[in-house]
C-alpha cells in the first residue's frame, strides 16, 4: 500500500473538529427533519387512538365517533373545520366546549400550540369575563332589574 492509498483509508479516523464545533455545533438538518417525522407520526397515531376509542366504546354511535373526529381536527386545524366550533357542535347535539375541551386537550398531548380553528390561551379569560358579564346582565333583566353596563371608558 503507497502512502496516498493509506491516507484515503485513514482518512476517516482523523477527527478535524476544532474548539468552535464544540462550542457552537452545526446542527445537522437531517435530525431535524427525522424530529418532525417521529412527532408526526406521533399525532397521527394519537388522532387515531382517539377514533379507535370512539368506535370500541359499547353503544357507540356516529356523534361519538364524530365528536372525537372533530376534537382532533379542530386541534390540528384541518380543512375539515369549516364551521365554527359552536356551529358543529349544534349540528351533532353536543356543546361547545365538549369539541373545545377535547382540542385542547389533544393540543397538550402532543405539544401543538393551539391552531386557527381554537382561541388562544390570553383570549379565553376575556371571553370568560364577557360571558359571565352577559349572564348577569339577562338574569338581572329578567328580575325586572336595571343591569350596570361598564364603563369602558365611555363617557355620558
Amino acid at each position: 500500500m503507497n502512502d496516498e492509498m493509506l491516507d484515503d483509508h485513514c482518512e476517516h479516523l482523523i477527527d478535524r473538529k476544532t474548539a468552535v464545533d464544540w462550542l457552537e455545533p452545526n446542527e445537522n438538518q437531517f435530525d431535524a427533519i427525522r424530529d418532525a417525522r417521529v412527532q408526526a407520526v406521533r399525532v397521527l397515531n394519537g388522532f387515531g387512538a382517539r377514533i379507535e376509542s370512539a368506535l370500541s366504546r359499547p353503544g357507540a354511535t356516529l356523534v361519538d365517533v364524530a365528536t372525537a373526529y372533530y376534537q382532533c381536527a379542530y386541534a390540528l386545524g384541518l380543512n375539515s373545520c369549516d364551521l365554527s366550533m359552536t356551529e358543529r357542535a349544534e349540528m351533532l347535539g353536543i356543546q361547545r366546549a365538549t369539541i373545545s375541551k377535547g382540542a385542547t386537550a389533544f393540543c397538550a398531548a402532543h405539544d401543538l400550540e393551539p391552531s386557527w380553528a381554537m382561541k388562544r390561551e390570553g383570549t379565553a379569560d376575556a371571553y370568560a369575563e364577557a360571558r359571565r358579564e352577559s349572564i348577569i346582565r339577562t338574569n338581572a333583566k329578567l328580575n325586572g332589574e336595571l343591569p350596570t353596563v361598564p364603563n369602558a371608558g365611555r363617557s355620558v
